[in-house]
């Protein structure tokens, strides 16, 4: 049985499920505004502490897609996720009223062709609901939009089968399709992981780096126990103050920081289960003295964990 590694960790840990929002053909001009993570998640009706990453897979033709200052052009088989969870523009042509998602999801597609001409845009538009992000450090790893091509080795078979089962649905098409997008979103992180030796710092770039993966992955895998800079050093093979200047500099920041980050990460997780009481919690993650743990909970969550762990959640 394979371990489980540190992304596949991470990604476990954000609870990640996805689904369709809108499969239209466009005529230009036209453009469509999406808001940011918040208000997405109460259009689609996810919890307020999700964060919902719009995601846009173009089929066919072309558009360009703006947050903020920047810009990006995507052609056929090309897509963009927005894991920043940013307000952001889809659209091709000049002079279009941008038309809100909501009123699309409402009103219908207004700019559907009559026929089609080599500038209609077929657009595939979604969510990946990652209902755990707190203090998730893969999140800060990632760009605010991550741009990829469907043909990319790891992307390809994804695409193909979220693409048939649009094509011609059939029995058991929707959990399918559901599937198929958990997996296009593990698979644009770990595209992502292969290509981040030049990224700017974070778990990613990490990872590539033999030593410091092995002291992430003990991190990982035992959180409650009592890690030192140290001992976290001896298991990537590098003297102390070399392997905490070399984790700062890769991951962003110092060792210990990381490893209290996600022991609160997993506290987090394990409070809303509800299974356990926060006594039993502080322990799992490596804390003997409660109201220390209690103070560090709410310093990195900004609530006490017995508050967090009554508190009322969907799903």
């Amino acid at each position: 049985m394979l371990k489980q590694d540190v992304l596949s960790s991470t990604l476990a840990a954000l609870r990640v499920s996805g689904s369709l929002v809108l499969h239209h053909r466009y005529a230009p001009p036209w453009a469509i505004e999406l808001p940011g993570s918040a208000e997405l998640a109460a259009l689609i009706g996810a919890e307020p502490s999700a964060r919902v990453v719009a995601f846009h897979v173009v089929e066919r033709g072309e558009l360009e897609l703006q947050a903020g200052r920047a810009r990006w052009l995507l052609g056929p088989g090309e897509l963009a996720a927005c894991f920043g969870g940013v307000p952001h523009r889809l659209g091709r042509g000049r002079g279009a009223r941008p038309q809100p998602l909501s009123e699309v999801l409402r009103r219908g597609n207004s700019a559907q062709p009559r026929r089609d001409t080599p500038e209609v845009t077929q657009l595939l538009c979604g969510v990946f609901v990652l209902r755990d992000p707190a203090l998730n450090p893969l999140l800060g790893a990632l760009p605010s939009i991550l741009h990829a091509r469907l043909l990319d080795d790891d992307l390809e078979l994804t695409g193909r089968l979220l693409q048939r089962e649009l094509r011609a649905p059939r029995a058991g098409s929707s959990f399918l399709i559901d599937r198929a997008l958990e997996l296009l979103c593990a698979s644009l992180v770990r595209q992502r992981q292969d290509t981040a030796a030049q990224a700017s710092a974070g778990l990613l770039r990490a990872l590539r780096d033999p030593g410091l993966c092995r002291a992430l992955e003990q991190i990982h895998r035992q959180p409650g126990e009592p890690w030192t800079v140290e001992t976290l050093a001896a298991s990537a093979g590098l003297s102390r103050s070399r392997f905490a200047a070399r984790f700062t500099e890769l991951a962003g920041e110092a060792p210990m920081a990381y490893v209290t980050r996600w022991r609160m990460n997993v506290a987090a997780r394990l409070l809303r289960e509800g299974l356990l009481s926060v006594a039993q919690v502080a322990s799992q993650v490596g804390y003997d003295s409660v109201p220390s743990f209690c103070r560090v909970f709410k310093r990195s969550l900004g609530t006490p964990p017995a508050r967090y762990r009554d508190q009322p959640r969907a799903g």
